[in-house]
């Protein structure tokens, strides 16, 4: 599906107004998932980018993983399986916790590898 396409889609469907643009905008930004890291998710970027072993003991972590994730810069595209490895621990380690947060930091983290991974499939 083309970028035009995905647009289009979007378009058609039955979503709020706001949430529409959000994706419109995703699709047409191709850094959109990404955000600098800072406070905890920017010692957790700083292991990642490393090639130090992360691995979340907990949903709070996980959460900061995933908001590490979002600060991935292109570096991060020669290591795009690690990559979604951590996410997916993230995505364990919050498996049954009642906190929304750390979920949204995961899923965005992954946006942002898939930001990457677009750019490897280009």
């Amino acid at each position: 599906m083309s970028d035009e396409q995905l647009t289009s889609f979007i378009d058609g469907t039955g979503g709020h107004a706001a949430n529409k643009r959000l994706f419109k905008d995703r699709v047409a930004h191709s850094d959109a998932a990404f955000d600098v890291a800072a406070g905890a998710p920017a010692a957790w970027l700083a292991k990642i980018t490393a090639g130090e072993h992360v691995h979340p003991k907990s949903a709070k972590e996980a959460g900061q993983i995933g908001r590490a994730l979002q600060g991935i810069g292109d570096a991060g595209l020669a290591d795009i399986e690690r990559l979604r490895s951590i996410a997916g621990d993230c995505l364990d380690a919050i498996a049954g916790s009642r906190a929304a947060a750390p979920g949204s930091y995961i899923r965005r983290g992954i946006a942002r590898i898939d930001e990457l991974a677009d750019r490897l499939r280009q």
